[in-house]
């Protein structure tokens, strides 16, 4: 897959000297009646992309500076801030248009708010630079701000997507600017149905106080790409003929970090349990009920654990599509429960650990084998939640999904395998994914990594060739440690194109759990979490996935002490208390993973 550099020459960071584009080189080349459009998101989300569409619209081809477009997996994009004035020799407004500076600034990196401020902060200093001073509306220029949103990714609404709206909001504020605008992309690569209800959620969710304030949105839709663009481009010069005046304040509503439903009850030893990361309700009432009638002989197997985010969470993989695997896993049982699929791809739908027990007599029809191997054994498909949750922390969701595996081996539910799934579709891995595979791999352990199945899904959505390149690029760099130690990469079958999609590349859901089932025998089924908690005593804390976590969280605490040092020596907004929310939500998620006074007292007695 190529790995194009997004800019010639173009190697610098965000905290680093500026570089431009060659079109506008100096700051003598900026004049007072320039049009300076700063284009913002979160890196892949199609800024320099939207920024060809108007190259496209307004230029004859080969006349015109274009930007370069990274296409892999990696969390690249632009690493500088680049100006480009349009150079407009097929429009009609050439004079007008020759005014518009568009500033690609560095993509907001995913989970790294720090960076986000230091993005607000090179633009504000570029545009002082170029245009003088940003203090107290004084700039020389008309500026507005384009968030490009793509609207294709995963989860919307995951941690990482609500910081960049807030970045863009303190960016708003730091370069007094005249005019914002909300431009989502990518809508040809998702079902009109789905991303439709993502815009919609979107409208009544992060975006509700803008969209108040009197903020538009514009969508640059599949095939009209260029038009949809051109018409961004005519709202700023439309507006900049109006008299100037600064944005109102808007506040974003802030996620909370719950901490409860500490899981507990009994268990069946001849469960074979299936750790599927992340999908159920907001009830925590079915993982008592399954612990407290566990069989030593369950089979488990957890889903999820870890989720492979693609914002770029992600994050990524959509919740919705966890819902729908294990919905088409139930759908040919005998089983009455089904998980609760939300009308949205936006909000991660599991809060809790959700399990779901299958028996003998409940698998269906062609699942012959694999009622052989069961020998009345039951299968417990556990959906966990998944790490970069929209409402809660990775210490919140650690201390959740620790609590009830521990407390399944302590009832002799040993986990027959992990199902890790990916949605082949999302085109980038930033930080949060990477994190939490980082996470993932402390949770089950080397020796354990032999039971993890890495599902890909939405292989119906994507061209296949494109899919799998993306496919050997995870599994040669991201994924990489995994497979060598004996995890297997599995591609699911569509269900409504199956017929496209041979059976012998692609696997069924139930094909997955029988070589789950089939290949438990000869292996530890022992998850090195599990192992720690119980047989080692280890505090949470101590464990490798909670020293993960608790150093994300000790470097997240760090960079934000960092920030707010710098605001105070130089301010970028006047009553920005972001900042210190961040860190307040850091601390309460380190003191989920710190032990209770009643864990202290029993390890010190001997009694954990």
């Amino acid at each position: 897959m190529r790995k194009s550099p997004k800019h010639n020459g173009a190697s610098s960071t965000a905290g680093t000297a500026l570089a431009v584009s060659s079109k506008f080189t100096t700051p003598s080349e900026a004049v007072q009646s320039d049009i300076v459009i700063l284009v913002v998101g979160s890196a892949g989300s199609g800024k320099s992309t939207f920024i060809n569409y108007v190259v496209d619209a307004v230029s004859t081809p080969g006349t015109h500076d274009r930007m370069e477009v990274y296409e892999g997996l990696e969390e690249q994009g632009t690493r500088s801030i680049h100006a480009l004035r349009l150079q407009p020799t097929a429009s009609g407004q050439q004079e007008i248009l020759h005014r518009v500076v568009l500033v690609d600034g560095p993509g907001l990196k995913d989970g790294d708010y720090p960076q986000h401020l230091e993005v607000v902060k090179n633009l504000r200093d570029w545009l002082a630079t170029h245009y003088g001073a940003y203090e107290t509306h004084k700039l020389r220029a008309y500026c507005g701000i384009l968030y490009i949103q793509d609207i294709s990714v995963s989860n919307v609404l995951s941690s990482a997507s609500v910081e960049a709206v807030k970045t863009l909001l303190s960016l708003g504020r730091a370069v007094r600017c005249d005019d914002m605008l909300l431009a989502t992309m990518k809508w040809g690569k998702n079902p009109d149905d789905s991303t439709d209800r993502g815009l919609s959620k979107l409208k009544e969710g992060p975006w509700k106080q803008m969209i108040d304030a009197g903020i538009q949105i514009h969508d640059i839709k599949k095939g009209k790409e260029r038009e949809n663009a051109l018409g961004v481009i005519d709202f700023f010069l439309k507006r900049q003929s109006l008299p100037r005046s600064p944005l109102p304040p808007i506040t974003l509503v802030q996620r909370s970090y719950p901490i409860n439903d500490a899981l507990t009850g009994g268990g069946h030893a001849d469960d074979i349990v299936i750790l599927m990361p992340g999908t159920g309700t907001n009830s925590g009432t079915t993982a008592d009920i399954v612990l407290k009638d566990g069989r030593e002989d369950d089979i488990v197997i957890p889903e999820k654990l870890g989720e492979s985010s693609c914002i770029s969470e992600r994050p990524p993989v959509i919740d919705i599509q966890f819902c729908k695997f294990i919905n088409r896993l139930l759908d040919d049982t005998k089983v009455t429960e089904r998980m609760e699929v939300k009308d949205t791809q936006l909000r991660s739908c599991t809060q809790h650990v959700q399990p779901v027990v299958i028996s003998e007599a409940e698998l269906p029809s062609e699942c012959g084998s694999l009622r052989e191997k069961l020998s009345g054994r039951r299968i417990v498909l556990v959906d966990t939640p998944g790490f970069d949750d929209t409402c809660m922390g990775n210490g919140g969701i650690l201390v959740r999904v620790a609590a009830w595996l521990e407390e399944s081996y302590r009832k002799g539910m040993l986990v027959g395998g992990v199902i890790y799934l990916h949605n082949i579709s999302c085109d980038s891995f930033g930080k949060s994914a990477v994190t939490n595979l980082k996470i993932f791999e402390r949770l089950c352990g080397v020796k354990s990594m032999k039971m993890v199945k890495i599902v890909t899904t939405k292989w119906d959505v994507i061209n296949p060739g494109r899919g799998e390149a993306f496919l050997e690029e995870l599994e040669k760099d991201f994924w990489k440690l995994l497979l060598e130690r004996q995890a297997v990469v599995h591609r699911v079958r569509p269900e409504q194109e199956s017929s496209k999609f041979s059976a012998e590349r692609y696997d069924a859901p139930w094909e997955i759990v029988d070589k789950i089932v089939e290949a438990m025998m000869d292996r530890d089924r022992t998850l090195q979490i599990q192992h720690e908690l119980v047989e080692q005593k280890r505090f949470l804390k101590e464990t490798e996935a909670g020293a993960t976590v608790r150093a994300e969280l000790k470097d997240r605490r760090g960079a934000l002490k960092d920030v707010k040092k710098a605001m105070k020596k130089r301010p970028m907004e006047e009553n920005d208390d972001s900042v210190d929310r961040d860190l307040n939500n850091v601390e309460m998620e380190m003191k989920m993973l710190d032990p209770t006074l009643a864990q202290r007292f029993k390890r010190a007695f001997g009694l954990l």
